[in-house]
């Protein structure tokens, strides 16, 4: 059932942004595409920073935008918490001052465990000035939280942090997501913040919404495009099985988006270190496990220059994952003389290679064909 339901269009000097899309009550939702493509603007109309020319935007039951019945609530009454790119806190107080400056609930539980959890007890009687930039934005994102949003909306919150800074304020972003119970709504422009967070995926580009749905889903139909204006990559929600002692080597089995389930199709990579050591002799006892820990779920992008295609799985190669696979799909890459070749392994996973006209006319390849998907191990890295 949608919780969020967006319906509007505004115009900006020559610039037409409509937008129309539905979203579910839990949850992160990434708003991904180019720069101008449209995302702040975006988040600003649902917020109510900024008025629609037209439209309706909804919360469950509740209108927040109509202009036929001329509703328009002012932002401070939409419950909407919002953590800015560059944090905007208050430079004369300090961080336990803008921490509950719209809250009253210095002393109950709840606020003290997101404290506790953005790591910002040590920090309370500090000055904005004297924060890094990671620290800056947990404490924007407490102090929105603690006004007990209905909705969290976090517009491109990492951007301005160097790679290191990035990766520690992610790890604060997945732990938080666990306990919210309300929908989060965040923009980027980088595939990894996406992968790593979202479970839903918003992609924009000039204006509109050119697809929505679940991340993985929406990903792939996106990247199956035959364009030359993306990069061609498949996104997978990846368990982490065991580790080859010997050769420092993990094995992975994919997960299926919609139904959670595994589906038996493995690949190997680098050793991620999480996994139960199994000698070589021992992977053939390998048991096909029904239940989940998705709490050790990973993503995982494989391009599709990553992969490559074999005739048949005879000869010996120094390439570790070798799938049988069906060839389901193939169409162009804009005037690069390329294609883009879907291959469906025995348990449904897709993987896609790009190749040459000249290697599909050289190997005969044909639509329904019995082919061996070639993916090295070194090309995959996983995404936490």
């Amino acid at each position: 059932m949608s919780y969020l339901n967006v319906k509007i269009r505004k115009r900006f000097g020559n610039t037409s942004l409509a937008f129309n899309f539905e979203l579910p009550k839990t949850g992160v939702t990434m708003i991904y595409g180019p720069s101008g493509a449209g995302k702040t603007s975006l988040i600003n109309m649902i917020s109510g920073l900024t008025s629609p020319d037209m439209g309706k935007v909804k919360f469950g039951d509740e209108v927040m935008f109509d202009s036929h019945a001329q509703i328009n609530v002012k932002p401070n009454k939409r419950q909407i918490g919002y953590v800015f790119q560059d944090a905007r806190l208050f430079p004369h107080l300090n961080v336990k001052q803008n921490l509950f400056y719209a809250s009253k609930a210095e002393n109950n539980d709840e606020a003290k465990s997101l404290i506790k959890l953005l790591a910002l007890n040590t920090l309370l009687k500090r000055m904005p000035n004297t924060l890094s930039g990671g620290e800056k934005q947990r404490v924007a994102i407490g102090r929105a939280l603690l006004s007990k949003p209905k909705l969290l909306l976090l517009d491109e919150p990492l951007a301005s942090l160097d790679q290191s800074k990035k990766k520690e304020l992610l790890g604060y972003f997945k732990r938080l997501v666990k306990q919210l119970n309300i929908p989060i709504i965040m923009v980027s422009h980088d595939e990894n913040e996406a992968m790593a967070l979202a479970d839903n995926l918003i992609m924009i580009d000039k204006g509109k919404v050119v697809n929505y749905g679940p991340l993985e889903t929406v990903w792939n139909e996106q990247n199956q495009i035959g364009t030359t204006a993306i990069k061609h990559s498949m996104a997978y929600s990846a368990l982490h099985k065991f580790d080859h002692l010997d050769y420092a080597m993990s094995q992975v089995e994919f997960i299926h988006e919609k139904s959670g389930n595994l589906t038996g199709s493995f690949l190997w990579m680098k050793a991620q270190g999480m996994g139960n050591g199994q000698a070589r002799s021992e992977t053939k006892n390998l048991r096909h496990k029904s239940n989940v820990n998705l709490d050790n779920k990973f993503r995982l992008l494989i391009d599709a220059q990553d992969v490559s295609i074999a005739l048949d799985n005879t000869s010996p190669s120094s390439i570790r994952n070798r799938i049988v696979c069906r060839i389901v799909t193939c169409q162009e890459v804009g005037r690069e003389q390329s294609l883009l070749v879907n291959l469906a392994d025995a348990n449904g996973v897709i993987f896609m290679a790009k190749i040459s006209n000249w290697a599909w006319r050289e190997m005969k390849l044909k639509m329904g064909m019995k082919v061996v998907a070639q993916i090295k191990s070194t090309s995959l890295i996983p995404i936490y």
